[in-house]
């Protein structure tokens, strides 16, 4: 499937294999999971493939960890059995997505914090992760980012919904 939020799309597939990580193992559970990568010219300047450093940056781990907890909080796991679904997000074209949740590179490099937000249609957080960039932040400036987020996660939601006529 190829994902575009505005300038941004990623193409993402899904494999299915019949085995669940060793810390599932007879649980009856099965595992979602994901790997991220980005293409060498998804961005304005060519990046090196982290294949060829012989390693992923801290980045690209930590987007991993927030797609497969994200799916994994509206999966029944127990549906799958002893399945393993991965799911594979190669960015085509970065930088340029939702005004205000996904700031562009000039934005995000200048922002006095880094936050990333998932919710469920629900309303119920998944994830909140926020870093001060360098001046503290305070609990207010802090709400009014989880506002932010909690009202543009639902108009994305309110697109997502029409687009797959539900």
């Amino acid at each position: 499937m190829l994902v575009e939020f505005g300038d941004t799309r990623v193409l993402c597939t899904a494999s299915v294999e019949e085995r669940v990580p060793p810390f599932l193992k007879d649980s009856g559970r099965g595992w979602v999971t994901a790997e991220y990568g980005m293409l060498p010219r998804s961005t304005n300047t060519r990046t090196e493939r982290e294949a060829a450093r012989g390693k992923q940056t801290g980045r690209t781990q930590e987007i991993q960890r927030l797609i497969g907890r994200s799916l994994r909080s509206v999966v029944d796991l127990t549906s799958l059995g002893g399945k393993t679904i991965h799911i594979d997000c190669d960015v085509l074209q970065a930088d340029g997505g939702t005004p205000m949740l996904d700031l562009d590179y000039r934005e995000d490099s200048s922002c006095g914090c880094d936050m990333n937000v998932v919710m469920t249609g629900s309303g119920r957080f998944v994830e909140v992760q926020g870093t001060a960039e360098g001046e503290a932040f305070s609990r207010a400036e802090l709400d009014k980012l989880l506002d932010l987020a909690a009202r543009g996660i639902a108009e994305l939601i309110q697109h997502q919904k029409k687009s797959l006529a539900l």
